[in-house]
């Protein structure tokens, strides 16, 4: 390889290196614009779990409520019937009347829903 075929490689090698970089700094830098997402203000969607007839999944969205707990809710509705009120709660072991009154605002109570077992 003569002395200008040497300077053609490498003006060829430097050529694509430039290139190369150039591509990099558009798409990284000038290529990105920022996404501007906008969110709606309004009410929170309201969560209300009907204790008749929620399974034990439904009760884990609870902040407080673990699985233990959750299919505890569910076993004692199964076996002592469904619950007439949000306060019957307290026959559950684990729940007392404190922590029902910080979920109350999430429960509601049917008492005309059919309680069944919802294991997945």
């Amino acid at each position: 390889m003569t002395h200008g075929d040497a300077l053609v490689v490498l003006g060829l090698a430097l050529l694509l290196v430039g290139l190369a970089g150039g591509r990099f700094v558009w798409h990284y830098v000038v290529g990105n614009p920022l996404v501007h997402v906008e969110t709606l203000q309004g009410e929170p969607i309201p969560l209300k779990i009907d204790i008749n007839s929620a399974n034990w999944i439904e009760f884990l969205q609870l902040d407080g409520i673990g699985e233990t707990l959750a299919r505890r809710i569910v076993a004692d509705r199964d076996e002592r019937g469904p619950f007439q009120s949000v306060d019957d709660l307290v026959r559950v072991r684990g729940l007392g009347e404190k922590m029902i009154e910080r979920f109350r605002p999430f429960l509601q109570c049917e008492p005309s829903s059919k309680s069944s077992v919802h294991d997945p």
